[in-house]
């Protein structure tokens, strides 16, 4: 039986000991780590939250200022004036008739108000656009009749009324006299304003994709707040919502009540959220910037987790160490006393053991299996065998008759007989075949052919295992078939995206298209205005002539900007050879030419070449070095560095400057679109150019990053993946 062995059974009280210390460990580790996750979720959620509240009233505060100017403009023109007096005392001159329907039309048309209305003291409508509205309610007539007595323009509040029931806005803009002794106002232009053509989209939109982000517009009135715009998560609720001010954990009741800034409560839904409010100057509005904190704590405790199980299963496996290694000792003991008691009775049943198992597999097993002698006599088999014959062949095998009696298909008996002459000769043969002439009635099978060996380790017959491949082969078959198919389809929705890519390229371009058209024209008669009228203007009327030409000329760059982002993640890429040496040094050149009267020091090492789409590099090139010479026009003496590193067998190119630098707490704003990290004011942009950067390197498989200090420069580094020239197109 050989030598037992005893071992020392090691004392639970250690293993205990250990588990409960790594234990502590973990879980303190754990909750510090959560604490540093989350303090660092909510400083990167409120710095972005704060962004989008300063974003969105700003844009609110613009939109109101350019209707007020719209009213302004209406207000110092003198031939509306001497148009709506000629209306009114009944010439009606048809010049001055059709002026007053286009400008209004225009109006209407171009700055995107819903209806225009030109109403008389009498609060009588003179004129309408579109011209089927004639009727006038109120509050819009009394505050007709208050622009007219008080002569200034009035903007009402969010409001319906039975005549427009729908939210909108009125500006009433008083219709002044032409005369140097009388500028009193004797009629009024009523704008009607409707909020889900234009203030809405851009009170709800999200520069960041978001799940559960919202913005919100709400006032005051009475003891409750009143939500202003529609909601993400409820339908129709736009001046029909209201909550009590009781709940101060409602982010629009604080703001309500006149908070703004950062804090955690619970929205109209009751979900928690984390929240930024602004008031908007100039109204009784609030813009509330929230969402829900469960998006931004969630993939937090994701990691907390994951981090807690993988320590809390290494300490279980360092505790079970041990036990493993005795239990390891105790069963190779056993291992070995089984394996001599295997060797020596193998040596006396080895054949009868053969034997028995056929005997045993032949009735227990579906598969057919059957045992032939040298003779090809059947020595035994199961029913499974007995009925697969049957089915085959029509006939019935039997203890001591030959298998090839029982086949009647010649070719099945070759290919029998020169598998077991294999077998026989000792050789294990697994092979498929099947029988029957037409495809689709043929039963496909895998047959094993093991040789029978006796106690003298002679060959005395052949053990037959066979296994019905045939639900296989039609699975194989029907697959074959399904990826025909498949591939069809990947054709049919390649042609299909193809086009949807074509579709999407036209309509950029009339995009594009149709809104350059009327920036043109808001800048060409700015021009004209300025030219013919203004020795006319006062000094505040130049100033807006001013304000509009350069916002005209801002908003064209930023459509520039916005179809050169869209094209660059549209585009073909087409990798070839690119010398970046020359690209580099053809772009510097061409920047610096526009930059005359500045020191700048250039210095461009020998690039290696790699492969890529020319195109686009190109673009990565213009971008991170015309930001270099941005930020570095203030310096006296520019510096400007173009070279690689090789780290790891990867190329990294950079460029490095002197300029004003950055402050790296900021870095992740830095690659996103119109993220900006210095103001208009100090350096014109608007924050485009490194996120067009970003998705060239994405697109290419590549990394881009930066480092800086502020006052200190800074480098921009990008890599490109290393790519055989088998897998991108030659030059």
């Amino acid at each position: 039986m050989g030598k037992k062995y005893r071992f020392k059974k090691p004392r639970n009280i250690t293993f205990i000991s250990i588990w409960f210390f790594y234990s502590l460990i973990v879980i303190a580790g754990g909750i510090f780590y959560y604490s540093y996750l989350q303090n660092e979720a909510d400083e990167k959620v409120n710095e972005e939250l704060s962004a989008v509240a300063d974003l969105k009233a700003g844009q609110i505060e613009r939109w109101m200022k350019e209707r007020v100017g719209d009213g302004h403009l209406l207000m110092k023109n003198k031939m509306v004036s001497e148009a709506v007096d000629d209306l009114i005392s009944g010439k009606h001159s048809g010049y001055f008739t059709d002026y007053l329907r286009s400008l209004m039309e225009a109006y209407r048309v171009s700055y995107e108000y819903r209806i225009l209305r030109l109403a008389d003291s009498q609060i009588r409508i003179l004129m309408a656009s579109p011209s089927g509205d004639s009727l006038i309610g109120n509050p819009a007539g009394r505050d007709v009749a208050k622009a007219i007595s008080e002569n200034r323009l009035i903007i009402s509040d969010f409001h319906s009324s039975p005549v427009i029931p729908y939210p909108h806005i009125d500006m009433v803009v008083p219709i002044r006299r032409n005369k140097e002794v009388d500028t009193s106002a004797f009629a009024a232009m009523v704008f009607v304003i409707s909020p889900q053509e234009t203030l809405y989209p851009l009170i709800e939109s999200w520069p960041t994709p978001s799940k559960t982000s919202e913005t919100l517009l709400v006032r005051r009135e009475g003891d409750s707040v009143l939500f202003l715009n529609e909601l993400r998560h409820f339908k129709e609720t736009a001046l029909k919502l209201r909550l009590p001010l009781t709940d101060k954990s409602i982010p629009a009741v604080r703001a309500a009540l006149g908070f703004e800034g950062s804090f955690k409560g619970k929205d109209y839904r009751g979900v928690p959220v984390i929240t930024n409010i602004r008031r908007i100057k100039g109204t009784n509005w609030y813009m509330v910037a929230k969402v829900d904190s469960h998006e931004i704590y969630t993939p937090l405790r994701f990691q907390a987790g994951a981090i807690i199980i993988i320590c809390l299963l290494l300490i279980v496996a360092a505790g079970f160490a041990t036990g493993y290694l005795r239990r390891n000792l105790e069963t190779r003991y056993y291992q070995l006393q089984y394996e001599t008691e295997k060797e020596r009775a193998a040596a006396e049943t080895r054949y009868r053991e053969q034997y028995n198992i056929l005997r045993g597999l032949n009735e227990s097993s579906e598969m057919p299996i059957f045992s032939l002698d040298r003779n090809y006599r059947y020595t035994s088999f199961n029913s499974a065998h007995a009925n697969t014959m049957k089915k085959i062949y029509d006939t019935s095998p039997d203890l001591g008759v030959s298998i090839f009696d029982c086949m009647t298909n010649e070719s099945d008996r070759e290919l029998a007989k020169k598998n077991i002459d294999r077998a026989l000769a000792g050789e294990k043969v697994v092979e498929e075949a099947f029988s029957g002439e037409q495809e689709l009635q043929r039963i496909y099978f895998e047959e094993t052919h093991n040789p029978i060996v006796n106690d003298s380790n002679e060959v005395v017959g052949v053990a037959v295992v066979v296994r019905d491949l045939t639900r296989r082969k039609q699975m194989e078959n029907e697959l074959r078939r399904m990826n025909e198919i498949l591939e069809e389809k990947v054709k049919e929705r390649t042609a299909q995206l193809e086009a949807a890519n074509r579709e999407l390229e036209a309509f950029s371009y009339s995009v594009s298209h149709d809104l350059r058209a009327p920036l043109r024209a808001i800048h060409s008669f700015t021009s004209i205005l300025r030219e013919d009228y203004g020795n006319r203007l006062n000094e505040e009327g130049l100033r807006i002539c001013d304000i509009i030409e350069s916002s005209s000329v801002h908003l064209g760059q930023l459509i520039d900007d916005l179809l050169a982002f869209s094209r660059v993640g549209r585009a073909t890429m087409k990798p070839v050879r690119i010398d970046m040496e020359a690209i580099a040094g053809s772009v510097y050149n061409e920047l610096l030419s526009g930059s005359e009267g500045r020191d700048v020091k250039i210095n461009i090492m020998k690039l290696p070449r790699t492969w890529g789409d020319a195109t686009t590099i190109r673009l990565v090139w213009t971008n991170l070095i015309s930001n270099a010479l941005k930020y570095t026009s203030k310096n006296t003496n520019t510096e400007i560095t173009i070279g690689y590193e090789q780290h790891k067998g990867e190329t990294i190119y950079y460029v490095k400057d002197n300029g004003v630098g950055f402050d790296m707490k900021y870095y992740h704003k830095l690659f996103g679109v119109f993220q900006r990290l210095h103001s208009q004011k100090e350096f014109e942009g608007n924050g485009v150019g490194l996120a067009i950067v970003y998705r060239i390197i994405s697109r290419h498989g590549g990394k881009v990053w930066a480092e800086s200090k502020p006052g200190e420069g800074s480098v921009f580094f990008f890599s490109l993946p290393s790519v055989k020239p088998n897998e991108v197109e030659q030059e």
